[in-house]
């Protein structure tokens, strides 16, 4: 971050579908990621957990990446760890 003067920030998104005790990523649904993602205008990237994503796009409820992109103000990226954000960097 020092390096470009990115921030980062960690967003708890809770499960809609099965919970808020459940905390597994591969078990998220779209639809909790759009409500918490919506409204943050202020964010350029939001990485998602690839965990959250079938073979097929979908999430657990059935919603695509796709329709979720289209939902977000900010771009998405699938990420399965942090670093793959630092791979490959938004254009400044």
């Amino acid at each position: 971050a020092r390096a470009t003067g990115a921030i980062f920030e960690l967003i708890a998104v809770s499960n809609t579908l099965f919970g808020g005790s459940v905390t597994t990523a591969g078990l998220l649904p779209g639809t909790a990621l759009q409500g918490a993602l919506a409204a943050r205008t202020d964010l350029e990237l939001a990485l998602v957990p690839g965990e959250a994503i079938n073979d097929e796009g979908l999430f657990m409820d059935n919603m695509s990446l796709e329709l979720l992109e289209a939902a977000v103000p900010m771009e998405l990226r699938l990420s399965k760890d942090f670093i793959d954000a630092l791979h490959d960097p938004v254009a400044a």
